[in-house]
This record gives C-alpha cells, structure tokens and sequence, in this order.
C-alpha cells in the first residue's frame, strides 16, 4: 500500500513519485528562465558586449598602427556606401583564424569585430570582402536576430 500511496505505476514497472514530472519541468524552467535573464542582462551593451566577452580591443580612430588603419578606413568606406553609421570596430588580438563578426541590436549602433589573423593575412581587397559581408549581416539585421 506505501508503493501506491507515493508512486505512480509507470508501464513496464518503473515507478515516479507524485509530482515528479511537475517538479522536474518547473525546474527546467527555471533554469531556461533564469539562464535567459541572466544572459540578457550580460549583453544588455549590445555588441560591444559581445566583443568585449569574445576577448576583442576597440581600435581607437587615433590609432596610428598600420593594419588598424586600414581595417578602419575600409569600415568607413562601407559605412558610407551603405548609409549608416560608421560602427565601433574591435579586433580579436588571439584569434589567428582569419574571421570576423558585426553584433548589437539596431544597425546604428552596431559593432565590427575582426580577428587578428584577418587583419594580418588578408590583403585589403580579401578584408573588404569579409567587412562587406559584415556589413550585411548588419543591414538585414541578422545581428539583431542572433544576439537575442
């Protein structure tokens, strides 16, 4: 009689304690939930969050290093051509792989972060390939899409 008192017979003899499901999916839920917040209130910069947790410096417009210029002059061209604001650009300094990423949540307060391996093995041609193809993700609002 215990058995059936606290457990409910589950085919094929497994048996659960009342309110086992119930109790196990609230605290999934919390989990989800509290997870969600807390990772919301991380990223609530924007994309300056985001560079920032990828390990990225921003590269001051005064910078006078030879590769940061031009990464910020082929920014400044595409910002132009494409009629938004010129975003804050970071560079990821242990990344050797060549890539990069725009993130932030509206297009004029977007960020554009490029690894150091773009920086140094592309030529200026490839990194205005690679800034273009940021610069879309920013437009369609993709970023928007994958911060949240």
């Amino acid at each position: 009689i215990w058995h059936y008192l606290f457990a409910l017979r589950m085919p094929g003899g497994v048996a659960y304690p009342r309110g086992f499901f119930f109790v196990n999916t609230g605290v999934t839920l919390l989990f989800i939930g509290g997870g969600s917040l807390f990772e919301s209130f991380r990223l609530r910069d924007g994309g300056e969050a985001v560079a920032e947790m990828a390990g990225g410096h921003l590269v001051h417009p005064s910078s006078t290093d030879r590769k940061e210029r031009r990464l910020l002059n082929i920014v400044e061209e595409m910002a132009l051509a494409s009629g938004i604001a010129c975003p804050r650009v970071y560079v990821l300094e242990r990344e050797a792989a060549i890539n990069a990423f725009a993130a932030g949540y509206h297009p004029n307060q977007a960020v554009l972060a490029v690894t150091q391996g773009a920086l140094t093995r592309l030529t200026r041609d490839e990194l205005q390939g690679v800034v273009g193809h940021e610069f879309s993700h920013i437009l369609n609002g993709d970023m928007r899409m994958n911060i949240k």
